[in-house]
């Protein structure tokens, strides 16, 4: 159901311009109207924007975007399902040399997601070495785990230390 706002009604004018008066009688009059309109109508406030999201019997019934964090990274959680992950590895050495040309790779610890996907959610992962060469990619298998996931990363050069940063996206209902 779209949410529709309708103008409330005028608020009373100074009655002395010169000198900002105004009746205040008129102006409480026209803030107990306005209140009382707005209370027919879902009025959207910051509170309702942040905090846990929830659904219930196919319908959302708390906040709008939840965001957290735990040592296996943080998440953003949105109240039509969507979820987002986001972690990173420091210190990665990528040195051991693989047998198909000029290229490196490295064992980065797996990833239990910080918070889990729903099976069947069809979540991409991805990643990226973040102060290495360029010639670079990060490996998160794609697969049906909710949550967690293995992770290896290549380059073309060999470096002795780099930051691993890897996201996934999907659905948490």
């Amino acid at each position: 159901m779209p949410l529709t706002l309708t103008p409330g009604p005028n608020p009373p004018t100074l009655t002395n311009p010169a000198t900002f008066e105004v009746d205040t009688s008129a102006i409480l009059a026209w803030w107990v109207t306005t209140v009382a309109e707005m209370s027919a109508q879902k009025v959207l406030i910051l509170s309702d924007i942040l905090g846990t999201v929830s659904f219930s019997g196919g319908v959302p019934n708390g906040k709008i975007i939840e965001r957290n964090s735990n040592a296996n990274g943080e998440y953003v959680r949105f109240a039509d399902g969507t979820q987002i992950c986001t972690h990173s590895f420091p210190g990665v050495a990528v040195t051991t040399s693989v047998n198909s040309g000029s290229l490196y790779s490295g064992s980065v610890p797996d990833w239990t997601f910080p918070a889990a996907f729903v099976l069947h959610s069809g979540h991409a992962r991805g990643g990226r070495l973040v102060n290495a060469p360029a010639g670079v990619a990060v490996h998160l298998p794609y697969g049906s785990a909710t949550s967690a996931t293995s992770i290896r990363a290549y380059a073309t050069a060999s470096v002795a230390s780099t930051d691993v940063a890897v996201w996934a996206f999907g659905r948490w209902r």
